[in-house]
């Protein structure tokens, strides 16, 4: 039913666990996952399937992936008892429930590393309105799961950071210089008067080609530093205080509260200084 190497959490294709209506949705969201959402997702899930089918009950498969491996649970209450230890972190959690006869099919899929998704909803086969109407219930049980620091892995978002710093870097390196050209322009009344002044001006001017020079290899030199901050926030800093999943199951529990302050420390600390910075101006 799940692929063993789930790190790389694929597409599945439409059609490919039963036959009939197929509804599937994937995103790269945020998470912070509960044995509350897995049960409520699951009873979903069962109560879904059991009235497509009946007179049997559903086969309930619950897998997990730590970062030594794979392990299959018979019971959703074992992964809720989960110890969860910082060397046996889960990773991804994956729940399927099915008719012996594989007729219809509902899983839901969490994991908190790349590449790929972070959250799967599928359901396919059964009669088209009850699998809809199971599918848009898993899909909003999934949707309140994530958190609202999501849009850190959208790439537009990134983009546009991008661009913007570097339009601020660039107009900080043109726009003072441009400035003062402009200002050292006469106006059209004064230009004989410049005339005489223009042998005093090229000393001047080779002194500033000298200062200009110095400035550009400290600006580079600065911008070379402020990327291997930028670099070190993304990498390191980013991934930690803002996880991609967290399976709030056993010492996750204690170590997401603890995170958790560190997170709203920084935010504090990047929202705070500014406004402590502008507030002096002023004053």
């Amino acid at each position: 039913m799940f692929d063993k190497q789930m790190g790389l959490f694929p597409r599945y294709k439409r059609g490919e666990f039963a036959e009939g209506p197929s509804f599937h949705h994937y995103d790269n969201k945020c998470f912070a996952l509960t044995a509350e959402h897995l049960e409520s997702l699951l009873k979903e899930m069962q109560h879904g399937v059991g009235l497509a089918h009946p007179d049997k009950p559903p086969v309930i498969e619950v897998r997990a992936c730590t970062r030594t491996g794979e392990m299959h649970f018979q019971r959703l209450s074992e992964v809720v008892s989960y110890g969860n230890s910082a060397q046996e972190r889960l990773q991804s959690i994956g729940i399927s429930v099915q008719p012996e006869d594989k007729s219809m099919m509902a899983m839901v899929r969490f994991q908190d590393y790349f590449p790929g998704w972070s959250v799967s909803v599928i359901v396919e086969g059964g009669d088209e309105q009850a699998s809809l109407g199971l599918f848009g219930k898993l899909r909003s049980g999934v949707e309140s799961t994530y958190r609202w620091y999501s849009f850190l892995l959208s790439t537009r978002f990134w983009i546009g950071l991008v661009i913007l710093v570097l339009i601020a870097y660039a107009a900080s390196l043109v726009g003072p210089p441009l400035m003062r050209q402009l200002d050292m322009l006469p106006p059209a009344a004064e230009q004989t008067d410049a005339l005489q002044a223009a042998g005093a001006a090229t000393d001047a001017g080779a002194a500033g080609l000298d200062t200009t020079a110095k400035g550009a290899t400290r600006s580079m030199f600065e911008f070379g530093i402020i990327s291997l901050l930028g670099l070190f926030f993304a990498l390191v800093v980013l991934p930690y205080l803002f996880p991609r999943g967290i399976f709030l199951i056993g010492e996750e529990i204690r170590r997401a509260a603890a995170i958790s302050k560190l997170r709203w420390g920084l935010l504090a600390v990047v929202v705070l200084v500014p406004a402590v910075a502008v507030v002096m101006k002023l004053v």
